[in-house]
């Protein structure tokens, strides 16, 4: 793919479907050929442009002769911001993948947001009166909007061949046949919602309406027949297209995704006005939607979602060629699980050991992956020990709990702020979300600063968002680093005044001895939380910085986790203590030979011995693991 010579700026509000048709266009180019050119599409026809453009924006990306950043960018040119609201982590993971990465064992083209494209002719005739010709606007293109919320006449739907709707040959469209006023009403809550720029997933939804339901009376004691009543006299009630208490007790609780239409006039009737809505989002998450990782091992940076790079997703470059039993293993070894059975799909059942517990549970590698579930253990939090987890992340109270997954409050005696947050994301992220909302303006965040920092550091620049690093200055060294707001705030400070650094590695390997004085290993998930610190991800940062021969990495710090018997390469270890098990074997049993079904000391040796062959024939095997089994059994790969 070479660079495209005639570029064109996206428009306000503008879909990427509908750039990509201009930039053909603007290069004398049929749609077609502007594909195979620059968007790395082979055997590309009109046809092969679907209204939900995913992996094509990559290949847009790399054409691009001046390049912007890529995250942003794509947040702008689609409608995933607010889509995203209503599926689970996992999905949103998903869809990021179809995006970012290549097509491969694990990423399978997944479905899109939408299919079908949508004009306003009142829109078209503005836009070719500013800019000399039309365009789609991401708005129109929301789950459930029929009207256009900014002059409230119905939408045309393009029905004509595909490729052509940016032709605008109005004969090609047909109109929405509005019945009553309450389309034009959900177009506008949509179009607020959206212009607020909020991200969350559809567990804070969930957990929002749920609490705002016991807030106002409506009980499950009555099979929210009360509630149900209620929204029928409702003056949009026609907008409500399914069976509430259904609804509530069934698909609310066991559906992974619940659509924009469905849950939007739940929250416009609880929520008149949808700022209330905004605001309780806004306090109730903070996780953004993407990110950029940088991979230690292929060195290249990747995006994907808080979700994944928690979950052990790993790097996506380094995903192309992996199965989906080695990547599902991987998740599952991340998570601390282990798998006690073969892996099939993942759609079927595979039995799992919960390190922590010893428990056993079946469940399927895509409900554990992808949909969160867990071993019971996990989940069950009792009030005292939540509050002993909240007093030690520092000065917080948690007023009211009900469980690890549900919205608790918590009052931060700091500024005294009472908020509404996830016990889970709070553990994770512990700050004041009424201090540091997600609308922070740069005036108050520079004030905050100069304020937490008691004027030692200061921000230099504007507050663009909480996902655009700002840079601050450190009046001490006089260094300016670029921090992410939120890492900031949380405790991230100048690099090159490593004091609080030191401060910080020592304080988090204490932590590490009284974990292996309480537990007596060191053998740490790497998602794991203890003390109210993620000591899981800091063990895995440390063996990321010595396997990377990173200079944070001192011979001081290896030589101190070393002598507490501290594993900077556990695959490793594992496969060691595997291979001298296979030895033992061998000298008891008198024989090389062991079948794929063969158990051993309580263990799956011949599954294992089967694996080192696979990774032969696959070229995935070390040298030194080749000899070593080479050593024992010359015709080891033979078998």
């Amino acid at each position: 793919m070479g660079f495209i010579p005639v570029g064109k700026k996206t428009y306000p509000d503008e879909l990427l479907y509908s750039w990509i048709h201009r930039l053909a266009t603007a290069n004398s180019l049929l749609l077609k050929d502007f594909l195979i050119e620059y968007l790395g599409k082979k055997n590309a026809t009109v046809n092969s442009l679907q209204p939900d453009v995913r992996r094509e924006f990559v290949g847009l990306y790399d054409s691009l002769l001046k390049k912007p950043d890529m995250v942003e960018l794509f947040l702008s040119v689609s409608t995933f911001p607010f889509e995203a609201m209503f599926m689970t982590e996992g999905q949103q993971t998903k869809y990021v993948n179809n995006v970012f990465t290549e097509k491969s064992n694990i990423n399978t083209i997944s479905n899109g947001i939408f299919q079908q494209l949508h004009v306003c002719q009142e829109c078209a005739k503005e836009d070719i009166a500013t800019y000399g010709e039309a365009y789609l606007h991401r708005i129109h293109h929301l789950s459930g909007v029929k009207v256009c919320p900014k002059h409230h006449c119905a939408l045309m739907r393009f029905d004509g061949t595909k490729g052509h709707a940016c032709d605008y040959d109005w004969t090609t469209y047909s109109k929405y046949e509005l019945t009553s006023i309450s389309d034009t009403v959900y177009a506008d809550y949509a179009r607020e919602i959206f212009d607020a720029g909020v991200t969350t997933d559809i567990k804070s939804l969930k957990d929002i309406l749920y609490s705002t339901l016991k807030d106002r009376g409506y009980s499950v004691s009555d099979a929210y027949e009360s509630f149900n009543n209620d929204l029928r006299s409702w003056q949009y009630s026609n907008l409500i297209k399914m069976d509430i208490p259904h609804f509530l007790k069934v698909k609310m609780i066991t559906a992974e995704h619940v659509s924009p239409e469905e849950l939007m006039p739940l929250f416009m009737f609880l929520y008149p006005d949808a700022n209330e809505i905004i605001s309780l989002i806004q306090r109730t998450d903070s996780n953004p939607l993407l990110e950029i990782y940088h991979c230690d091992t292929c060195h290249r940076d990747y995006i994907s979602t808080p979700f994944a790079e928690l979950n052990g997703f790993g790097c996506s470059f380094c995903n192309k060629y992996l199965s989906e039993g080695n990547f599902a293993n991987r998740v599952f070894e991340t998570n601390g699980y282990s798998a006690n059975s073969e892996f099939k799909s993942m759609n079927r059942k595979i039995e799992l050991i919960h390190h922590k517990c010893g428990h056993h549970m079946s469940i399927t590698p895509r409900g554990f992956i992808y949909e969160g579930v867990r071993c019971m253990c996990e989940s069950v939090i009792t009030e005292v020990e939540a509050k002993k987890t909240i007093s030690e992340l520092g000065n917080y109270n948690l007023c009211e709990f009900t469980s690890a997954e549900s919205l608790c409050k918590i009052r931060a005696r700091d500024c005294g702020h009472i908020f509404n947050v996830r016990y889970r994301k709070f553990v994770c992220s512990p700050y004041c979300r009424i201090c540091f909302p997600r609308n922070m303006t740069t005036e108050c965040l520079r004030d905050r600063i100069v304020m937490e920092s008691d004027g030692e550091y200061e921000m230099v620049g504007d507050f663009v968002n909480q996902n655009t690093k700002i840079s601050v200055l450190h009046h001490v060294c006089g260094q300016t680093t670029e921090y992410n707001p939120r890492y900031f705030y949380m405790g991230a400070r100048c690099p090159l005044c490593n004091s609080v650094f030191v401060e910080r590695w020592e304080r988090m390997y204490a932590l590490l001895l009284d974990y292996k004085a309480e537990h007596g290993n060191i053998s740490i998930p790497k998602r794991a939380v203890y003390k109210g610190e993620k000591l899981g991800l800091w063990c895995q940062r440390q063996r990321d910085n010595y396997n990377c021969n990173k200079r944070t990495m001192t011979p001081e710090k290896v030589k101190k986790l070393s002598d507490i018997g501290f594993d900077f390469d556990p695959k490793e270890t594992e496969w060691n203590r595997r291979y001298e098990q296979y030895l033992r074997y061998i000298e008891e049993k008198s024989t090389t030979y062991i079948s794929r079904r063969t158990d051993y000391e309580d263990e799956h040796l011949g599954a294992w011995v089967d694996t080192q062959r696979k990774w032969y024939k696959t070229g995935k095997m070390s040298d030194e693991r080749k000899e070593k089994l080479l050593k024992v059994n010359p015709l080891f790969f033979e078998s």
